[in-house]
This record gives C-alpha cells, structure tokens and sequence, in this order.
C-alpha cells in the first residue's frame, strides 16, 4: 500500500518541522503543504489531528522531520474509503461490549465481543474520528466474522491496545478466572494481576511485602490502565504542582491558563488554551490531560512533566531523582515505554521513601500518607484497604484459577455510572470526576462530612445511603 499523504493545516500559517519531537527546528512548511508519512497507516490515523503525538513525514525535497500531528489531516482517497478504519473496543471496567441490530439501547443485541478485540468500522474516516469516544455517538461496524451491527462509540478506540508483556504475568495456575460473576471492581483487579502479577511477587518478595498492596495501589491510582484508549500513557496534570515549579515564576501569565482552589489546592482544577474562550475541566478525560499537559510543556517542558503523575502508580514527575532519572521528562519516556519500568519505578519509590514498612503492617493510611500527601491519606488510604481487601479474596481458594481464556462476557450494564444516584446529572458528574471520584465504591468509601464538602449542598447527598 503507497504511504498515505498529510496535509498542514495551521491557523498560524505555518508549521515547524523539526528533527525529532520538541527537537531542533529544521525549516517550517506552510499550511496547506503536502507531506508524504514515513509510519504505518494503522500509527498514521491513530495519531493524526491528536495533541502530543508527532509523525514522521518525508518532505518534497526528500528530507525526513517530525510534525506536530494535531496540525495534520489526511490527504488520501484511503481517508474517506470505509471498511479502511479498524477500531478496538475499549471497555476494561465491563470487559465487553454489545453490538447491537441498530444505534439504540433499545435495539436487540447481536452478540458481544471482548475488551481490546478488534472491528472494522463501516463508515467514513472523518466520521469515524467524530464518533470515537464519545457518548452518545454509535459506530456501524463489521465483526470478525463477517456480521454487522452497531455499537457505543464511546467504548472504541483508534489504537491498537498495548500488547502485554508476558514477562510480567503470573504462571498461568496463579491468574484469576475472568467471570461473569465478578463485579467491576474485581474484574479489574483481576485484569490486573493476570498481566501483572509475576514481577509484583518477584519484588514484593525483595521488600518482604504483599504483591497484593501494588496490584490495590495500581486500582486507586489508575483504575489498573497504565496507558489510555489512545494509547498513550495515563497521566494527571496538576495545576497546583505546575503553580510551584513555574506559575509562581509568570503569574500572570499562569493566571490566564490555569486556576485551582487556593485553600484545597488539588480541587478545581481548570484550564484555558486562550483568555478569550471559557475554562474547562479536565481530570478524568485523558484527551483533555494530554491536551494541557502539551500546552503546559509548550511553555516550560521540564515543568510540566514534574507537575504529572505517571502511567499505573501514578508517581509524580517531581519524583524523576528517586527513580535514577536525570529529568522528569525522562522519567515520562522511560514510563511511556512500557510496564515493566512502571512496575520497577513504584517499588523502587517504595524502597527509597521507606513506605515499606507500613505495607507490611497493611498501614495503608500511613503508606498513603508518604504516596499521596496528607491532604486525602486517610480517603486514599480507605481506597487502598478496600482494593487490597478484594485482591485477598480473589486470591483465596474458594475462587478457581486459570489462564484468561476461561473468560464469560459479562452482561453490560451501566458500570459506575454516577448519575444512576437520583440527583445527580452531567455538571456534577464532571465535579466529581475533577475531585478525581469516578466510582460508586469510592463515594461509599469516604466519610460522611468529607461527602458533605464534595456535595456542596446540592440535593444528591440526601438520595446517598451514608
């Protein structure tokens, strides 16, 4: 297949092209320039018109460079041809998906397929990219085998998942049976230590503690995604952080993009590319952190990657020394490898901020205290206690272990679906995720006046059992 064929498009009127991301600038196109990609379709259309990601290209003199993806668009008939745009389906809390006769809840369901299987979408290439992860939207596609049917666009992706590094899992008598009895929680738990659960017994050992508590930190901290729908690593953008290493520095100039509680300085948290269009959320959207964090980077690169939190653990940037790295953002390129150097990285943290100990004394609130700071030890420490409280029960014989071949689709439902609880609608459904709360299990685990202060006196506490 001949390479597919950008296109610049710039409201600047220009583009730099530059010798590898963020690199030295080689010269600058103009918009409208045509450029031939030098990566695979499948990396093309996953990455292109999407903020952080870059392409390498061939210009028309024959010299190769890096652009920014999020100023290129498709320029090939291949674009608007369907049946040419494979989607994988992106649902780990659920692990599956229905297809549907027709784009309605309503609609009978044809079958379902499997978290991370791959579909072909039946439509455009354009609509395709509006559809994919949002809600709402619904995506005709094409099932392995051969059947058509519809399905929720918000549960697809563009990019392949990351494929697991076997190295990692536990031997297949250890791994927990995928069911459909599990609820969500086990079921990512589970997921979890199946692709995981090897190297934490092997380092847990070395630190004489549980691997369980790293498979329960890895759920409060990441929900067990180490890497987002795009396939990028899953990352948080603190504002209060970015404030410290460089906003104090431009405050005004912070002042115009950036805003946060100045008395719970890890709430509201909000941003704005320009002062002229109105500030949005962002936590729990990894699009939109990717989206400030390139921003941020574009103001200050190592301030910004010291001002996130990073991939399972979730470990701030501005940990990069403990972790032998010389910069945060090398920490984040060494994250964004893959797992293994998450998993190391967390027990490595652990070892040298000496938060072993309270792990073996299941402490979890003092071990969350030295990890997530005092502000919330005791809410994150709860979390933990609870994921570790499942992990436990999982791992005990009255539960059959077997390779995940064994899985039994779940039936879909709406899994953690916030405004379920009668009052609760989408505005509040985005504080809460910006209070970083995405699930039933951690408002249920949080102390009533703390549930008070999230509430903000709003009605839904009152329908809340506390």
């Amino acid at each position: 297949m001949a390479p597919l064929k950008l296109r610049v498009v710039s409201p600047e009127g220009y583009l730099n092209a530059r010798q590898r991301p963020y690199g030295e600038l080689v010269t600058q196109l103009p918009d409208g320039a045509i450029v031939e990609a030098l990566e695979t379709a499948a990396t093309v259309r996953a990455k292109v018109g999407q903020h952080g990601e870059w392409l390498r290209v061939r210009l028309l003199d024959g010299r190769e460079v890096y652009l920014a993806a999020w100023y290129l668009q498709l320029f090939s008939s291949d674009a608007a041809l369907a049946d040419s745009c494979p989607v994988w389906v992106h649902n780990p809390a659920a692990g599956c998906l229905n297809i549907r006769q027709a784009p309605s809840l309503s609609a009978a369901r044809i079958t379902q397929v499997l978290h991370e299987e791959e579909l072909v979408a039946l439509e455009t290439e354009a609509e395709v990219r509006a559809k994919v992860g949002r809600p709402g939207e619904w995506l005709h596609v094409r099932l392995p085998d051969g059947r058509e049917g519809y399905a929720a666009a918000n549960y697809f992706s563009l990019v392949a998942p990351v494929v697991p590094d076997p190295a990692l899992a536990p031997a297949e008598e250890e791994k927990i049976t995928i069911t459909a009895a599990l609820n969500s929680l086990q079921r990512k738990i589970a997921l979890t230590w199946n692709r995981l659960g090897g190297r934490f017994q092997e380092l847990a050992a070395e630190l004489s503690i549980d691997p369980g508590s790293a498979v329960a930190v890895w759920q409060v901290e990441s929900r067990g995604q180490p890497f987002g729908p795009d396939g990028r690593l899953t990352v948080r953008f603190e504002n209060h952080i970015f404030y410290d290493y460089w906003g104090k520095y431009h405050p005004e100039h912070f002042a115009q993009h950036f805003s946060f509680n100045p008395h719970r300085r890890w709430i509201e948290h909000r941003w704005r590319r320009a002062v002229n269009q109105p500030w949005e959320t962002f936590h729990g959207n990894q699009q939109s952190e990717w989206e400030v964090l390139e921003f941020a980077r574009g103001l200050d690169d190592a301030a910004a990657c010291t001002s996130i939190s990073m991939g399972g653990p979730q470990i701030m940037g501005f940990h990069y020394r403990l972790l032998g790295c010389a910069a945060a953002p090398e920490m984040l390129a060494l994250f964004a490898s893959g797992e293994e150097h998450q998993v190391r990285g967390f027990f490595e943290f652990v070892r040298r901020k000496q938060a072993d100990q309270c792990l073996r004394n299941a402490d979890f609130v003092g071990f969350a205290r030295i990890y997530n700071g005092s502000g919330q030890a005791a809410n994150y420490g709860r979390l933990i206690a609870q994921a570790y409280e499942t992990y436990r029960q999982l791992r005990t014989p009255s539960f059959s272990y077997a390779a995940p071949g064994g899985f039994a689709p779940a039936s879909m439902t709406e899994v953690d679906d916030l405004q379920r609880i009668l009052g609760i609608g989408p505005r509040t459904t985005a504080q809460l995720n910006a209070d970083g709360i995405y699930t039933f299990a951690q408002l249920a685990a949080m102390e009533v006046a703390y549930l008070r202060e999230l509430a903000r006196g709003r009605r839904w506490l009152e329908t809340w059992p506390l």
